[in-house]
């Protein structure tokens, strides 16, 4: 009787307006990286589509461009060779067309560092096949639709030689974002100030998010933006309580990458941030 009183009490409390915490904005973001990375290949459909088995809020991604404008599920701009077999054609994405990426197995292979990932052939999908994936996955499962986290995969040096420049790249992005309409379902991130300023241009009521290599230096690289960001997404090694504070009073929300540790999880949750993107999906259900 004293436990089910307790979770009565809880109930009534987080019910109240009073909880502003657990509102739709503020709700706890669990991102599946690349889908479900420590336990199916990365970026593939059926590491998205596993992912949804665990409670995710988010499904993290990568694109790329291909040489038909495509945009393409991958981390880099081409054919890693430690995820796909050896291509047959130029290792440079941006210079193929959908059909001769898609005919590269980039399941098969073995991971050094992900040991327990399924093997399966697969190929890297597209950014529309994985939204139809998920959706028939919902749909048919009864289970409550996620938002979509994706990065443009962008640096200077490799403009126009691997990716677009930043105006084409954001075009294309944004182009299918409203073809699949996903403008209230995404936020879109990126290392690139320059991807993000191109998008905030070209449509200011996407929510976007600035990727980080660590935590240092935030007044210097916010103002490298001449908007806020939705969200300040920074590795979470370098990830201090007094960052989350400062971010938080700036009206930022704070989810870090890529924490694959349980214990890891629950000291970044008590340092307060809003969510977290991790590898290994089915440990939130332990946190």
């Amino acid at each position: 009787m004293k436990f089910t009183s307790f979770y009565f009490v809880l109930v009534v409390l987080f019910s109240t307006s009073s909880f502003s915490f657990f509102s739709q904005k503020n709700l706890f973001d669990w991102q599946g990286h690349r889908g479900a990375r420590g336990l199916f290949p990365e970026n593939s459909v059926l590491a998205f589509v596993n992912a949804l088995k665990y409670p995710v809020t988010t499904l993290e991604l990568d694109v790329v461009v291909s040489k038909d404008h495509q945009l393409v599920v991958s981390h880099e701009p081409w054919f890693s060779d430690e995820i796909c077999e050896e291509c047959p054609y130029e290792n440079n994405i941006y210079r193929l067309n959908l059909d001769q990426i898609q005919s590269v197995d980039c399941g098969s292979k073995p991971h050094k560092r992900f040991l327990s990932q399924k093997k399966m052939i697969t190929h890297k999908p597209t950014l529309a096949e994985v939204v139809e994936e998920v959706r028939n996955y919902c749909r048919t499962n009864d289970r409550d639709d996620v938002r979509f986290n994706i990065e443009l995969k962008s640096k200077k040096n490799w403009q126009d030689i691997y990716v677009p420049n930043p105006n084409l790249f954001a075009s294309i992005v944004i182009k299918e974002i409203k073809d699949l309409g996903l403008e209230n379902s995404v936020t879109l991130q990126s290392f690139d100030s320059r991807v993000l300023e191109a998008l905030h241009e070209k449509e200011n009521k996407i929510k976007l998010v600035f990727l980080t290599e660590n935590a240092f230096g935030l007044k210097k690289k916010l103002k490298s933006l001449s908007f806020t960001p939705y969200a300040y997404s920074p590795n979470y090694k370098y990830l201090k309580k007094c960052h989350v504070k400062k971010l938080h009073k700036k009206g930022l929300l704070v989810i870090p990458w890529t924490v694959n540790s349980k214990d890891v999880m629950i000291d970044l949750i008590k340092k307060g941030v809003d969510g977290i993107i991790t590898d290994y999906p089915n440990l939130i259900e332990k946190i």
